[in-house]
């Protein structure tokens, strides 16, 4: 056809290398995984160079190929697929991760630390093999390996507990910040 009327057809051409796996099905190409498809992103994949991985979080920070797929890996978190008609096909893992709150028993605070997927709770308790929760104030450090979260749809999060001895934290302590990390 010329002019008026023409059809464009885009062709995405795949050499067979996996890129990311929904149960027992593998995807070779991006176009290929269905809108709303939630995906694991697998090791060695093409997508990990690229802006089609990315995450983002509440506050609209986010990071984009390798540095996405390690936040993902670090909370066990899968990517969902964005198709949009006049765009490339995205997969992002959307995320909070943040305290939640503090409450103080016999000299010592328990800090909860809170992860969102999508704006809910993750659909089930989740543990971290090999990470660790770390909730840091000051120049001090106080971990808790293994960290399980536990999901309350009541609230909307999953919760893990890290334990910070009151005697221990610095007098100048004003804020607390949290991560996840691969354990040393």
């Amino acid at each position: 056809m010329d002019g008026a009327g023409a059809e464009i057809y885009a062709l995405e051409v795949s050499d067979g290398t996996p890129l990311a796996q929904a149960g027992d099905t593998i995807y070779t190409t991006v176009d290929a995984i269905p809108d709303g498809a939630i995906v694991t992103v697998l090791s060695g994949s093409p997508l990990l160079e690229g802006a089609s991985l990315r995450t983002v979080t509440a506050a609209g920070n986010g990071v984009s190929g390798a540095e996405a797929q390690e936040v993902a890996r670090l909370l066990d978190g899968r990517f969902i697929a964005a198709k949009t008609a006049d765009g490339p096909t995205t997969l992002t893992y959307a995320y909070d991760l943040g305290v939640a709150g503090v409450t103080m028993r016999d000299g010592t605070l328990c800090v909860a630390v809170g992860l969102r997927e999508g704006g809910q709770e993750p659909t089930v308790s989740r543990t971290l093999i090999g990470r660790e929760a770390v909730v840091v104030t000051g120049s001090r450090e106080y971990t808790h390996p293994d960290p399980v979260f536990v999901s309350d749809p009541a609230c909307g999060m999953a919760f893990c507990g890290v334990k910070v001895p009151l005697a221990d934290l610095p007098a100048d302590a004003i804020e607390l910040r949290v991560a996840i990390r691969d354990r040393e």
